[in-house]
C-alpha cells in the first residue's frame, strides 16, 4: 500500500548551496544547484555526471529542472528565461524568455502508450463481444 513512509535516503553530490530543482529522467536523478547540474544514481547516491548549469546567471542559479527525454533537460529562471540543454554535455539546444516568474518545472508531455500486445488483446476482446452479440440477435 502507498503510505508515504520514507523508504531510503541518498547522500547525493557535495553541494555547498541549496538544490533548487530535481527531476528523474528514468535513469538518473538530476539536480540544479549553483554552477552545475548533477546526475545522481538513484540506487547508490553517487554522482554519475556533472555538467555546466546554463541557468547559473539567474536568481537562485535557476529554479526548475525537467527531464524532457532524448537526453534533454529544461531549466527555468524567475526572470522568465528558460533553457533546453543536452544532458550529455550541458550544451544549450534552445533558449528564450516567456516573461513568467518560474519557480519550478514539470514535464506534462509524458504519456503512457499501450504496448501493441495490449492493443491486440483489447481488439480480440471487442471482436469476441461483437460475435457473441451477433449470435444472440
Amino acid at each position: 500500500p502507498l503510505t508515504g513512509a520514507l523508504l531510503n535516503t541518498i547522500s547525493g553530490p557535495n553541494i555547498q548551496s541549496t538544490i533548487e530543482g530535481i527531476d528523474f529522467d528514468g535513469t538518473s536523478i538530476w539536480t540544479i544547484s549553483d554552477a552545475n547540474l548533477y546526475a545522481i544514481d538513484p540506487l547508490s547516491g553517487n554522482t554519475v555526471a556533472t555538467i555546466a548549469n546554463a541557468a547559473a546567471g539567474c536568481s537562485f542559479s535557476g529554479t526548475g529542472i525537467a527531464a524532457l527525454g532524448g537526453n534533454r533537460l529544461a531549466l527555468a529562471c524567475t526572470s522568465g528565461d528558460w533553457y533546453v540543454v543536452s544532458s550529455l554535455d550541458g550544451s544549450v539546444i534552445s533558449s528564450g524568455n516567456n516573461n513568467l516568474q518560474m519557480y519550478g518545472l514539470d514535464n506534462f508531455g509524458r504519456q503512457v502508450v499501450p504496448e501493441p500486445g495490449s492493443l491486440a488483446l483489447i481488439g480480440a476482446a471487442l471482436l469476441g463481444l461483437a460475435a457473441a452479440r451477433r449470435r444472440q440477435g
